[in-house]
């Protein structure tokens, strides 16, 4: 299953000192080349108003929840978790459908 997790930090997470924000950062980082080699996360991206969004692939919401719970900013940050599916996912029933209906009818 595909999610698109948006996450922003929380205010808590700018009183902590400079140096604990940045071994937290470079946790998170690592964190993150872990289940990018493993093939689960597929990319993160970082906007100029603070926020993150990554896509993750794994088997279940559950399973999701499960990792989540070990990421190094995982009490410093609100987010949303939203499942959803890929194009060749809704474009294949759509073709299957279009070259079903082009076959001539029998008689």
């Amino acid at each position: 299953m595909n999610f698109m997790r948006k996450t922003v930090c929380k205010d808590s997470r700018y009183t902590l000192p400079p140096d604990k924000r940045t071994q937290i950062s470079a946790a998170a980082i690592a964190f993150h080349d872990k289940y990018l080699k493993a093939g689960q996360l597929k990319d993160v991206y970082a906007f100029p108003d603070g926020k993150l969004m990554s896509i993750w692939s794994v088997g279940s919401l559950e399973e999701l929840v499960v990792i989540m719970m070990d990421h190094p900013h995982s009490g410093l940050v609100d987010s949303e978790t939203v499942p959803f599916i890929g194009h060749q996912t809704i474009a294949r029933p759509f073709a299957e459908g279009t070259a079903a209906a082009r076959k001539p009818a029998r008689k």
